[in-house]
């Protein structure tokens, strides 16, 4: 049942941006370095199943984007600190934050275009929090950035925390490595640190949920078509 609603040569429906069904092929690899398309669609996964747990929501997911926003920002710090319309989606995020009614974001970064981290701003305890799968501290730049952002809507200096993330034994399963550290974080008793002998089976794992996420979307289409 798994490839009910898969084609062979389309579109993965289901997450904000559809991408094609051969992307599933860099998951199911086991050497295949994860691109953003890959690591949006895992932290989409993680998002929804925050949202679905109830209650107040405090955390927020952000996709791999989100720190290449703040980059731009902080690099043309004036019109962010302006109003300029062309960051006011950003704006409104560390608004959202800083009033409180948000107190947790989430996200992975790419970092020197080839590796991804896992980052993460815990707003309530003014800590950023950071893992690195090489075991590597924050990048100056990365720094500066997230503490001119944070200083900026909070008033309020934030301090750097290591985040736990299983140690990279390869090439290519950072991004694996960084969501499931991420994933852990928000999410500890659905998720466990995995092993590097269990890297290999996430990315099934994964990809099994990409496509049940597919076909549950095409099953909602459907049925929202016959009642039409």
């Amino acid at each position: 049942m798994a490839f009910t609603y898969l084609p062979w040569n389309g579109w993965l429906d289901g997450f904000e941006t559809s991408i094609a069904t051969t992307y599933l092929t860099d998951y199911l690899s086991g050497n295949a370095w994860l691109s953003s398309e890959h690591i949006n669609q895992m932290l989409d996964i993680v998002q929804r199943e925050v949202l679905r747990g109830g209650g107040v929501q405090v955390v927020e997911i952000l996709d791999c984007e989100f720190v290449e926003s703040v980059k731009a920002a902080a690099n043309n710090c004036m019109t962010y600190e302006g109003g300029n319309k062309q960051y006011a989606w950003l704006r409104r995020v560390g608004e959202t934050f800083a009033s409180g009614k948000r107190s947790f974001l989430g996200t992975v970064v790419n970092v020197f275009n080839s590796h991804w981290v896992c980052l993460a701003v815990d707003f309530a305890n003014t800590t950023i929090l950071y893992g690195d799968s090489f075991g590597h501290e924050m990048g100056d730049t990365l720094k500066e950035t997230m503490m001119w952002w944070t200083y900026h809507h909070t008033k309020k200096q934030f301090r750097l925390h290591p985040l736990p993330i299983t140690p990279q034994k390869d090439s290519y399963n950072c991004g694996v490595l960084a969501w499931n550290a991420l994933a852990h974080l928000v999410l500890p008793d659905r998720y466990h640190l995995l092993e590097s002998r269990e890297v290999a089976s996430e990315r099934l794992r994964i990809a099994a949920r990409v496509i049940e996420r597919h076909n549950d979307y095409v099953s909602w289409l459907l049925r929202l078509t016959r009642k039409c």
